[in-house]
């Protein structure tokens, strides 16, 4: 694997080889891995930046950011920090993608 993207929550990956071919990146976090799409990865990085706008949490702290997709629902515990360094992460994976695409639709690498 080759990582992506880290921070102080979790981490991307691309696979090498990956189970579903389709979902060449792994998101890790704590000791849990999620195959995903780039696509998939968007959804839920939009998902995160409306989980406040959407939210009836009604003043609780602690909530949960639920993402749909055909093999697996994800449910996580968020908090103002977890949303925080969530978003980053996603948002962190995306921008190093897009740059890695870039430079390889120019021959820079």
């Amino acid at each position: 694997m080759e990582l992506v993207y880290k921070n102080s929550y979790g981490a991307c990956y691309k696979t090498i080889n990956p189970p579903n071919q389709n979902c060449e990146f792994q998101l890790i976090i704590n000791t849990v891995g999620i195959f995903m799409t780039k696509k998939d990865i968007s959804n839920l990085l939009k998902i995160v930046k409306d989980y406040k706008k959407n939210c009836k949490c009604e003043g609780n702290k602690n909530h949960r950011i639920w993402c749909k997709n055909p093999i697996v629902d994800i449910g996580l515990k968020i908090n103002d920090e977890v949303l925080y360094t969530l978003k980053d992460l996603l948002k962190g994976t995306l921008i190093m993608l897009e740059i890695e695409e870039t430079l390889q639709k120019h021959k820079l690498i």
